[in-house]
């Protein structure tokens, strides 16, 4: 189950229940809906306030690194398998496009930016930042090398491993 914790007091406030394996992923995607994902396929959108699950989407796969499309509000996107990334309809349950790089290559991690672009690290040794809500596969920049961890500093710039990269105009 998924806790829910008060920020002012530590205090457990509620669960949500119906994930049937372990809970992969989560992601805030309103100010009272989460979504999150899970290995028994499936992505599930709470209601934080009501503890209620308000959609669930069966999705074929292993359902990791989660994340809202900040461009289009309704979808939400996911690393399968490491390898690809699907983007779903939140409300259609249909997924919508498959994004593959060409290589085999493992997506070790991600984080999304407040603005909602992600920049997904991999196995060999690079970022990639989306730029338009992950539309097509040409939106992908490599922005450095052998990224293992990393952060939003501020606005301009992007910590990873040792290295800052400055974002610019991203």
């Amino acid at each position: 189950a998924i806790q829910i914790w008060s920020g002012a007091n530590i205090q457990k406030i509620g669960s949500l229940v119906g994930h049937t394996n372990v809970i992969q992923s989560l992601c805030h995607i309103t100010e009272d809906k989460l979504a999150s994902s899970s290995s028994d396929k499936t992505i599930k959108i709470w209601n934080i306030s009501t503890q209620e699950c308000l959609n669930t989407i069966n999705v074929n796969g292993m359902p990791s690194f989660l994340f809202h499309n900040k461009v289009n509000q309704e979808e939400i996107g996911f690393v399968n398998f490491g390898k690809t990334i699907e983007i779903w309809g939140i409300e259609s349950k249909k997924q919508e496009r498959v994004i593959s790089f060409g290589n085999n290559t493992w997506f070790e991690n991600y984080y999304q930016l407040k603005n909602g672009k992600v920049i997904l690290g991999q196995a060999d040794s690079f970022i990639l930042l989306n730029e338009n809500g992950f539309t097509t596969e040409k939106e992908i920049k490599q922005l450095g090398d052998d990224p293992s961890m990393f952060t939003e500093f501020d606005e301009n710039t992007i910590v990873a491993d040792n290295q800052i990269t400055d974002r610019g105009e991203l």
